[in-house]
């Protein structure tokens, strides 16, 4: 499990869909399987 965090779900979403995070993302897909989930108000 890994745990990010972020000043808002706004800025997780923005990194998510950031070039540089698909790009990497890409890569990630092909080794492990993965579920994300934003949650706020932790």
């Amino acid at each position: 499990m890994v745990l990010i965090r972020f000043p808002s779900a706004a800025n997780a979403e923005t990194f998510y869909h950031s070039d540089e995070y698909q790009e990497v993302l890409t890569i990630g897909l092909q080794s492990a399987n993965r579920t994300m989930f934003i949650l706020e108000g932790l």
